[in-house]
């Protein structure tokens, strides 16, 4: 692949990104990271559901975009496994809408297909049969029993790229097109925004003299912030007088109203003065820098980004014993703490030990730190990426 000068370059081979939301979440800060490293060697062109946040993003980095609006049908599915495949056979609005996605295809004449997120890998799997056009598929979730995603993977996609080696074990995928590639944090970017102002709980916070506790995601159940409040609920106030502050939304997609639950929650066990939902933070770079612990309680996590992000912060992290999660904070103790998925218990009481252990926390937010700057660069990034791109193009 050639480099890109800046100038017009038809000799650049042209990459259809297919994302099916315009937010800026994970898997899109996951995206633009990719793009960023690959745009001096591709020209990339980005399919959208509408106008967002990410939409702003790609034009301001002067990354072409297409909008081709999601049918509601599809746009409210969330991993829903049989659900999902019968919604992709049956809605109506299905037949027009790849019928548009052929036609972005028509007019941009792509060398590649690059899918980031379900919906997009079976759709642009039907494109990608019908044009003879190779498919990437790059798979942020841990993903079991999707029926028909293995056959899609297996028998379509010439390329997977995982974030961890845990989404990957969870597919049945040819070692010779599989691609472990963990999500990179722009440690630049990153540390630039961390010096900016934090939210106002952290002065509010630090005139009182009470601990923070980070953590961060969708206001999903997936998520297990319930777990995290009960484990709060176990610490004894008289000794550890300290805040949680929980960072962000519903899922846009299905606005579940788990938020309401966990207000419920929180007041049930009477810690409205100590637990904060902040709704989303943006950055969050100032808000990590500023916590004297991370905790993420997740059921499932492909790679958990947060905790990558809390590490980059050289903010001691504890976290579930799952997915991802596993490969960021290694063995016990390593960069971080590790609790049995759901153990309110044992997560309380890791807690209670790391708060009251402050050569500990340093020496887990250093080694968290160096992890970062050695493995999750953008170069490393941009390394592995075009080793799998490569063989495609």
């Amino acid at each position: 692949m050639a480099p890109n000068n800046g100038k017009s370059s038809p000799s650049l081979p042209k990459v259809l990104f297919h994302n099916p939301a315009s937010f800026i979440g994970g898997a899109e800060v996951g995206l633009l990271n990719c793009l960023s490293v690959l745009q001096a060697l591709i020209d990339p062109i980005v399919i959208l559901p509408g106008e967002g946040v990410l939409t702003e993003e790609l034009r301001r980095r002067k990354i072409k975009v297409e909008i081709v609006e999601l049918p509601n049908s599809l746009a409210r599915v969330s991993r829903l496994g049989n659900k999902f495949l019968s919604l992709l056979r049956g809605a109506p609005a299905l037949p027009i809408y790849l019928k548009q996605l052929q036609d972005v295809i028509g007019k941009h004449e792509p060398e590649l297909l690059y899918s980031n997120g379900l919906k997009s890998h079976f759709l642009l799997a039907l494109l990608a049969k019908w044009n003879g056009l190779p498919l990437m598929c790059h798979v942020r979730d841990v993903l079991g029993a999707v029926p028909g995603l293995h056959y899609l993977l297996n028998n379509v996609a010439q390329a997977v790229v995982t974030n961890s080696k845990a989404t990957l074990e969870a597919l049945t995928v040819p070692s010779a097109k599989a691609f472990i590639i963990p999500n990179a944090i722009d440690l630049a970017t990153w540390d630039e925004e961390a010096r900016q102002r934090p939210p106002i709980i952290v002065e509010m916070l630090r005139a009182k003299g009470q601990p923070l506790i980070v953590s961060a995601g969708k206001l999903v159940p997936l998520k297990g912030f319930s777990i995290l409040i009960k484990a709060l609920a176990k610490l004894p106030k008289e000794k550890l007088d300290l805040h949680l502050a929980i960072a962000g939304s519903e899922d846009y997609a299905t606005q579940d109203g788990h938020e309401e639950e966990l207000q419920e929650l929180i007041k049930e066990l009477g810690l409205q003065s100590r637990v904060t939902l902040l709704g989303n933070v943006t950055p969050l770079a100032p808000l990590l820098q500023n916590a004297h612990l991370f905790v993420l309680a997740s059921k499932s996590e492909g790679f958990g980004r947060v905790v990558a992000e809390a590490m980059a912060s050289r903010c001691p992290v504890i976290a579930s014993n799952v997915g991802g999660l596993k490969e960021l904070v290694g063995s016990e103790g390593e960069r971080g703490l590790l609790f049995e998925v759901g153990n309110v218990k044992e997560l309380s009481e890791k807690m209670a030990s790391l708060l009251a252990d402050e050569e500990k926390r340093k020496a887990l937010a250093l080694n968290g730190r160096a992890y970062v700057e050695r493995e999750l660069t953008l170069g490393k990034l941009r390394d592995r990426l075009i080793a799998a791109l490569a063989p495609l193009l």
